[in-house]
């Protein structure tokens, strides 16, 4: 349905579902008794209304969903599976523009180290918005975790990595994590979504916390951003301490990821957990 159509409410289970929520829309108002009914009804057409309201603020709204009122705090859309929640990953801007797929297999990935099946996922870094400085995603990210980092190479390439340990400003240097770990959604197999646990966990060497460079993972530089990285190639995947994607048989550069060993990124995001 087009944001110039009318807009109605639809009852599934256990959800009620609507196709759009204005910005001054009071949530309270619409789950009034007089709105809680099977039947759908009519509101006037609200075109070019780019966001919606929950109780905690506004989200940006999905063209190509329904977007759902799950209960007062949190919004979902419909998709072909049902009803799925709005869990704050959806407004990437890597991932948006790519087949469902790409959403479903990451949050596939999260699930088990996820602290609550209600946990939302907040932004606090975009290079695109924020530039590639390493010390900005340090102020951005400090003390933000758990998180995970999504890198885009060529706007082709896909892959990044979780911590459940937070990046600070105290350049702590290597910290230890048992649950960390990289993936990969597409590279240059296509799309081959891969989860790349540590090898040996608690590994001492899951993250490097320094801001002389971005987010680094594992002790041979498995993943490591480097300053500036939308400015130069000096940003590499190497796996020593992480799992190996399919098909790599020996540690030392890798070029599965990003298509090439080093790499220059058009775009890098970092999202943290959080429960309410």
């Amino acid at each position: 349905m087009c944001w110039s159509e009318q807009l109605k409410i639809f009852v599934t289970t256990g959800a009620r579902c609507f196709h759009l929520i204005t910005p001054n829309e009071n949530v309270d108002t619409l789950f009034a008794p007089q709105n809680l009914s099977t039947d759908s009804f009519m509101r006037d057409s609200v075109p070019n209304v780019t966001k919606v309201f929950n109780q905690g603020g506004h989200v940006r709204h999905d063209e190509d969903k329904e977007l759902c009122l799950l209960d007062k705090k949190s919004i979902g859309y419909l998709s072909g599976d049902g009803v799925t929640p709005f869990v704050g990953l959806e407004q990437s801007a890597i991932l948006s523009g790519k087949g469902p797929e790409y959403l479903r297999d990451l949050l596939g990935f999260l699930k088990p180290v996820q602290q609550s099946p209600k946990s939302r996922w907040v932004r606090c870094f975009s290079a695109k918005r924020d530039g590639w400085a390493a010390r900005t995603f340090y102020e951005k990210c400090n003390g933000k975790a758990p998180n995970i980092v999504l890198v885009s190479v060529g706007g082709r390439y896909v892959f990044g990595g979780y911590s459940d340990v937070a990046w600070t400003m105290s350049d702590r240097g290597w910290q230890s994590s048992s649950k960390s770990f990289l993936y990969t959604l597409c590279n240059k197999n296509g799309y081959r979504p891969e989860k790349l646990p540590l090898r040996d966990p608690p590994d001492r060497i899951a993250i490097r916390d320094h801001t002389s460079c971005g987010p680094v993972f594992g002790g041979g530089g498995d993943l490591f951003i480097a300053d500036n990285a939308g400015g130069n190639e000096e940003s590499y995947t190497e796996p020593h301490t992480y799992a190996r994607p399919q098909g790599v048989t020996s540690d030392g550069p890798c070029d599965v990821f990003a298509g090439t060993w080093s790499f220059t990124p058009d775009e890098m995001e970092v999202f943290h957990e959080v429960v309410d």
